[in-house]
């Protein structure tokens, strides 16, 4: 079923929704997401689209939180391990490949959680010298969420570079294919957005105009 999806445009929808471990500023940026008012009617049919890909049994969706806010243009950056695990049929990748894929899913999971735990910390550590007026402990919580940060990005882009690594020529030339066709879904699909918005020249607008356009001008 998934690989007559990958032949049609639901593609790009689908590289959208990479593997990307949730970070503690994801995670509260998926808990603000949560509270944000219901969408608009406009907006609608990027939920039922989404929930319809959804249903049809598509793996790499089921991923982060994080990484499926489409409305967000996340774009299709980071490509990791369980994404490329979730694509093995499509890839056609080997059960040794698949093997070593895991590994580095395994790694990356522990070190991430290790970090996570390490910038809770660096938060507590802040609250509590906010609480005691410690100025100076301040700047050393957040030059320690800083550095924490630092090693979140590198260990991402480690991850990124191994990932790529098992990859044969030909595997990272039909994902790379892939990619850039859900890079051209999102930008269309921003240009329309803004054209609903009333910006720029998208069908949205263009409808606006024919509609405000006083009869016998057009």
């Amino acid at each position: 079923m998934i690989r007559r999806i990958l032949g049609t445009a639901a593609l790009p929808a689908l590289l959208i929704a990479v593997a990307v471990p949730a970070t503690g500023q994801e995670a509260q940026e998926d808990s603000a997401q949560l509270r944000r008012p219901a969408p608009q009617r406009g907006m609608m049919h990027r939920g039922m689209m989404h929930r319809g890909m959804m249903r049809r049994g598509m793996g790499p969706m089921q991923q982060s939180g994080a990484a499926m806010r489409m409305g967000g243009l996340m774009g299709p950056g980071h490509v990791g391990p369980r994404f490329l695990i979730g694509l093995k049929d499509e890839l056609e990748l080997s059960d040794e490949q698949v093997t070593r894929l895991e590994g580095i899913q395994e790694s990356h999971h522990a070190l991430m959680t290790g970090l996570r735990e390490q910038m809770q910390k660096g938060h507590e550590a802040l609250r509590e010298a906010r609480i005691a007026d410690d100025y100076g402990a301040m700047e050393e919580a957040i030059e320690e969420v800083g550095r924490t940060r630092t090693q979140m990005a590198r260990s991402m882009l480690d991850v990124e570079r191994q990932t790529q690594s098992v990859l044969s020529a030909d595997q990272r030339a039909k994902l790379d294919s892939w990619r850039e066709g859900a890079r051209l879904f999102l930008r269309r699909g921003l240009e329309m957005r803004r054209g609903m918005r009333g910006e720029g020249d998208g069908p949205g607008m263009r409808m606006r105009q024919r509609r405000h356009q006083p009869p016998g001008n057009g």
